[in-house]
């Protein structure tokens, strides 16, 4: 699936990698990955479980895992961050929850340019985490900015969506919301 969000500084294009249902000719699995195109990078949300199924699918989408920037991963539960050792990029740019386990922070830094999210933040031009929320599990989320609005990107909701627009309410009016709502 493919979504265009255009907007005065950038456009860019959603498309579901990875996900419980599949477009025919793509592999499905448990788990999320949405990969974002701008005008000048790539970058996932999330990885799902399966690494083979994800360069599976970004093969299909014409995408090489090199070509990929950065990486937001929304929390640590394996069907959301799984498929990220097989994007073999010492300079990948992973920003995770900072509420992430100490030793899994400590393999993923071994590999990537690691990022410790606890707060709100701008992670480039148009592109802001909510920070992690939630009690229990611990959560991101991302926001594009578009002229229609901003596009929120989920990986389960565990915070609750009403929370997570609360944060990305204060970058501006949500038009959008892709990814997880359990």
């Amino acid at each position: 699936m493919s979504v265009n969000w255009a907007s005065d500084a950038m456009k860019m294009k959603l498309k579901i990698v990875y996900d419980n249902e599949a477009k025919q000719g793509f592999e499905k699995g448990w788990g999320f990955s949405c990969l974002i195109e701008l005008e000048d990078e790539k970058m996932l949300f999330d990885t799902g479980w399966d690494g083979n199924v994800l360069l599976s699918n970004l093969k299909k989408l014409g995408v090489r895992p090199e070509e990929i920037k950065r990486a937001v991963i929304s929390h640590a539960h394996w069907d959301h961050l799984g498929g990220l050792t097989h994007i073999r990029r010492r300079d990948l740019q992973v920003y995770v929850p900072q509420s992430f386990s100490r030793r899994l922070r400590e393999e993923l830094a071994s590999r990537f340019e690691l990022h410790e999210v606890t707060d709100a933040q701008r992670i480039r031009e148009g592109v802001w985490s909510t920070g992690e929320l939630g009690k229990g599990v611990k959560e991101q989320s991302l926001v594009l900015g578009a002229s229609r609005g901003l596009v929120v990107i989920v990986g389960c909701s565990h915070p609750g969506v009403q929370n997570i627009f609360a944060v990305a309410s204060k970058f501006g009016k949500i038009s959008g919301v892709v990814g997880g709502m359990h």
